[in-house]
């Protein structure tokens, strides 16, 4: 059994619990498929496990960890949000919904930084 379960509160776990949904933080494990630190990535992503037929081995070398979540609402809990390739109409969603719900930042809708600088 991986270390590659996310609980609600973003600690990447052992359990035999099977994922809904595959998600991303960057490379977080080393050669012997261990987790070596919590994130790699600022952006964390939520996944389709299914996506145009590719197939991934789990904790390739050097390439990003897999890590899995029970479902869409434990992976929002742990802080990722809809991947722009494989969900980009649920991620247009939450970016509206996080752009009205937070104008103190003044992002604008179409760039990823902010207006006044």
């Amino acid at each position: 059994m991986l270390q590659n379960r996310v609980d609600p509160q973003g600690n990447i776990i052992k359990t035999s619990a099977r994922g809904a949904w595959l998600g991303n933080r960057g490379q977080l494990h080393g050669d012997t498929k261990t987790i070596l630190r919590p994130f790699k990535l600022k952006a964390w992503l939520i996944c389709q496990l299914h996506f145009k037929g590719r197939h991934r081995q789990v904790m390739a070398p050097n390439l990003y960890t897999e890590l899995f979540f029970l479902d869409e609402a434990t992976a929002f809990a742990a802080g990722h949000r809809p991947c722009f390739e494989c969900r980009r109409d649920d991620a247009n969603r939450f970016k509206a919904a996080w752009l009205k719900g937070n104008p103190e930042y003044e992002f604008d809708h179409k760039v990823a930084y902010r207006k006044n600088r």
